[in-house]
């Protein structure tokens, strides 16, 4: 309504004063250029906001996924290096085998043996010695039971 009014007295202006009426005519010609660029790049920030905004929900919907679990560094992969929906991304992660575990989990649960500085166990009990004695006496004394029989 409002442009239909300043139209209306637009044309009564150009009626009385024809030269006015055309430097008018410049000026608005030149502004709107200016308020199509304006309209532009208020549209851009929007649509950048908008795209920004849906696609941090794919990317939190593919990382928190069930499916994600045990197959992490695929779902990263998914959502920060492809184009997939979140849908087509959990969809592909579903199907894939889910980590078993890595070399680092197996070996945090291995039983560490406590070494010293030569490599001899540092434990509280005393380390056993060989003696060569023993071990002759009890073979004399085995082979003399044998010989009785």
């Amino acid at each position: 309504m409002r442009d239909v009014i300043l139209a209306a007295a637009g044309e009564a202006a150009a009626e009385i004063n024809p030269a006015a009426a055309r430097q008018a005519a410049s000026e608005q010609g030149r502004e709107i250029p200016n308020q199509i660029k304006e309209a532009r790049s208020a549209g851009l920030a929007e649509g950048i906001r908008q795209g920004s905004v849906q696609e941090r929900e794919r990317i939190k919907t593919i990382l928190i996924g069930e499916s994600a679990r045990g197959r992490e560094a695929l779902a990263q992969y998914f959502a920060f290096e492809t184009d997939f929906s979140a849908d087509v991304a959990l969809g592909a992660l579903s199907k894939s085998p889910a980590a078993k575990g890595s070399l680092d989990q197996a070996m945090a649960n291995e039983v560490k043996p406590r070494l010293g500085p030569g490599g001899e166990r540092s434990s509280a009990e005393p380390p056993r010695m060989i003696s060569t004695e023993d071990i002759y006496a009890r073979r004399r004394a085995a082979v003399a039971a044998a010989s009785r029989q």
